[in-house]
């Protein structure tokens, strides 16, 4: 459903329901999952609470997802002109991280 949303990543969450799913997705003292109780947490889980939290957290990394390491292959990987081949050397060195 969100990746049909207009705006998805720009329009803002809620900041209070952005904070508590991104604490309920941390916490590993905690059994009962947001996304398996959709009930309990349907006020956290609409597509805009979703994305900003993704968007919040991935901007706290301390270590982005693409790594200072590989900064250079990524940006090389990415001015590839064949889309196949741009997709398979970002896909590779995401997965040499694993």
């Amino acid at each position: 459903k969100g990746l049909q949303d207009e705006g998805l990543y720009r329009k803002s969450g809620v900041s209070t329901k952005i904070t508590k799913l991104i604490q309920l997705a941390l916490d590993k003292n905690t059994t009962d999952s947001p996304f398996c109780n959709e009930d309990t947490y349907k006020d956290l889980l609409d597509s805009n609470t979703v994305a900003n939290a993704l968007k919040t957290y991935l901007r706290h990394l301390r270590e982005p997802l693409m790594t200072f390491q590989l900064y250079e292959k990524f940006i090389n990987a990415a001015k590839n002109e064949s889309v196949p081949i741009r997709i398979f050397e970002v896909h590779k060195l995401s997965c040499s991280q694993l």
